[in-house]
């Protein structure tokens, strides 16, 4: 994931990813064996129809089209694969060790070669080097510091299900990430750190045994000095780091960066256009749209506004129907660390835009391994233990 830009054949084109998507979705179905259900069959049938009906009648791009349509597959069959596998802990394990490896790698070649994300983006590289942000590999430091953060989730809460196996190494690279992060100087991401921090502070107080105190001074105490740390280390991460971000990206914008406007105008295209909220106007033809009704020629930048444009209430409803597993799988992973990222994930996606995430596709099925640690039944030295 954090080198997936750099693969980009152009801008109007899916990332090289998709080939790898289909690899490993043939590898799955025919060499695996897992098959999906006729049911699931048919809701991928009806909302690939109503895609095509959509793309087809509003004019949009076939090879977005037959893009989402294989993305939307191989969250699918990920999801399947996943919930087979008995060894969930130590999958995800290596999913941290992996990918917060390669993304701390990848900021170091940034640095040490700066024009990498720019190979195919020239556009891009006039604009990100005007603005002096930092982004990585990925070319949009909102998108990189989307990856940062991903990556400080699953450390954390690796950390946080006491995980000791090179835990001192995984302590450095999250310092090392979180400090890179703010090189974005984006302001989802300063706020996302805050939750990530209070987030922490609630799932380590409750790894916490309070009753192992026999005195309840000590307990008192010690909570106490619980409260007083994570309250002096929160005052410290505002006033030191996201408050000069918020300074340096508001001085000619405002705090959603011209967001807000935009959404205001999706909405303003959906009350000229209601037909639209049926079945959509096919995946990533929204800006198409947008530039002939309103004259604006501009992405949603918001993943769920993204959805509800490209896809209607039909195909929203099919995708639902679709991914119902993950909702389970969500509202049983409420105590566990892993939560934090859905939290991050949801609301990181306010500012993106999906059409241009090829990460999120991978992130998703992810939530399947989070229940670790959550009642679970599968024998690990290195479980999480929930007090209330």
């Amino acid at each position: 994931m954090p080198f997936a830009s750099i693969f980009k054949i152009s801008g109007s084109l899916p990332s090289s990813l998709i080939i790898l998507f289909t690899i490993y979705i043939i590898h799955i179905l025919f060499q695996k064996n897992i098959q999906i259900k006729k049911i699931d069959i048919l809701y991928l049938i009806l909302f690939t129809l109503f895609q095509f009906i959509s793309t087809t009648f509003y004019q949009g791009s076939y090879a977005n089209f037959l893009s989402f349509i294989l993305n939307v597959l191989f969250m699918k069959v990920c999801i399947l694969s996943f919930s087979k596998y008995n060894n969930k802990t130590k999958i995800l394990y290596n999913c941290t060790y992996i990918f917060s490896s390669a993304m701390g790698m990848s900021i170091i070649i940034a640095d040490v070669f700066p024009g990498i994300p720019y190979i195919v983006s020239r556009d891009k590289q006039a604009l990100l080097m005007s603005i002096n942000r930092f982004s990585g590999l990925n070319a949009d430091p909102n998108y990189y510091s989307q990856l940062v953060l991903v990556a400080v989730c699953l450390i954390i809460a690796s950390l946080l299900l006491k995980m000791k196996k090179s835990s001192l190494i995984l302590m450095f690279v999250c310092l090392f990430l979180i400090i890179n992060g703010f090189r974005s100087i984006s302001k989802s991401y300063a706020l996302s750190i805050i939750v990530i921090l209070a987030t922490s502070l609630y799932y380590f107080r409750n790894s916490i045994n309070f009753n192992s105190f026999n005195s309840k001074f000590k307990r008192i105490l010690l909570s106490l000095v619980f409260i007083n740390v994570g309250i002096i280390s929160l005052i410290f991460i505002v006033k030191k780091l996201v408050i000069p971000v918020f300074q340096m990206r508001t001085e000619t914008d405002d705090i959603l960066t011209g967001r807000g406007d935009i959404w205001a105008d999706y909405v303003e295209l959906l009350f000229i256009k209601p037909e639209i909220l049926l079945i959509g106007v096919g995946f990533s033809n929204d800006a198409n749209i947008l530039s002939q009704e309103l004259g604006i020629y501009m992405a949603p930048h918001n993943i769920f506004l993204e959805l509800l444009v490209g896809c209607g209430v039909f195909g929203l409803l099919l995708l639902l129907l679709l991914f119902r597993e993950l909702f389970k799988y969500v509202k049983n992973t409420i105590k566990s660390p892993y939560f934090m990222l859905i939290i991050i994930l949801l609301f990181t996606s306010f500012g993106l835009s999906l059409s241009s995430n090829d990460a999120f596709y991978i992130l998703v099925p992810l939530i399947i391994l989070f229940r670790i640690g959550v009642n679970s039944n599968e024998k690990t030295s290195d479980n999480y233990t929930h007090t209330s």
